[in-house]
């Protein structure tokens, strides 16, 4: 069967009786030409209907080029997602991975893995600050800084805490009430001391400690212009450190 497609100008310059057609499409106005040439045509009522709805081949291109648009922006829009997702999970491992790290050195802490044989300590007007307040037992090298405007000493004492040490309770004697008497301390607890040095000095001894608890104090007195005695120890100059 020969399938013809025909236009307005196709069929405009036929004579009378010179087509037959059994099955055409053609345009929509070149189907009413066809049926106006007398004897012209035989027009399947199909072919007029196929006429009147075939699209255009420009709309069928329109139609193509928009899905094809289309089918390239949402593989872009995936792909970035995709890449999102990734660096989504790359951080979240590296997060899971410092915090697994830092549990771990915690649990290294807390058995004594991690605990250093080295403390620094500042003494200035009037407080004691122990840099880790905890260390390692064995030999323990402390440096004392001087970071205040007199001059300072660090003793250091196995204690619970600076309550516990023994005090002075009767005046009169070379220090004031309510001071560290050093002289009732068990030998067994007067590990040491960084005897006073100026301002602006650090001094570095190690001393030998075993496991506990240890106070580190500044027991200077230092008597006013007026009379009165500062105690740099019940001024607050004291701290404790760890041995583990």
């Amino acid at each position: 069967m020969t399938i013809l497609e025909l236009d307005d100008e196709d069929v405009a310059g036929q004579a009378p009786g010179a087509l037959d057609v059994e099955d055409a499409r053609v345009g929509a106005a070149g189907a009413d030409r066809l049926q106006s040439i007398p004897g012209a045509v035989r027009l399947h009522s199909r072919v007029r209907a196929q006429a009147r709805t075939r699209p255009s081949g420009g709309s069928v291109s329109a139609r193509s080029e928009d899905r094809n648009g289309f089918g390239i922006a949402t593989m872009a829009f995936t792909f970035i997602a995709v890449l999102l997702s990734m660096a989504a999970l790359v951080v979240a491992a590296q997060a899971w991975s410092r915090s697994n790290d830092t549990k771990s050195d915690l649990e290294k802490i807390a058995a004594g893995g991690l605990l250093g044989s080295k403390v620094g300590v500042d003494l200035q007007e009037y407080q004691v600050l122990a840099k880790p307040p905890e260390a390692k037992a064995g030999s323990v090298q402390i440096t004392a800084k001087n970071v205040g405007a007199i001059e300072h000493e660090m003793i250091v004492v196995r204690a619970p805490s600076a309550e516990a040490l023994p005090k002075v309770t009767e005046p009169g004697g070379e220090r004031a009430v309510g001071d560290v008497d050093e002289e009732a301390l068990a030998p067994q607890d007067a590990v040491g001391e960084i005897p006073e040095f100026k301002a602006g000095k650090a001094v570095t001894k190690s001393f030998k400690l075993s496991p506990g608890t240890y106070v580190l104090f500044c027991n200077i007195d230092v008597e006013n212009p007026d009379g009165t005695v500062t105690s740099h120890y019940q001024e607050g100059m004291h701290t404790t450190i760890d041995v583990r």
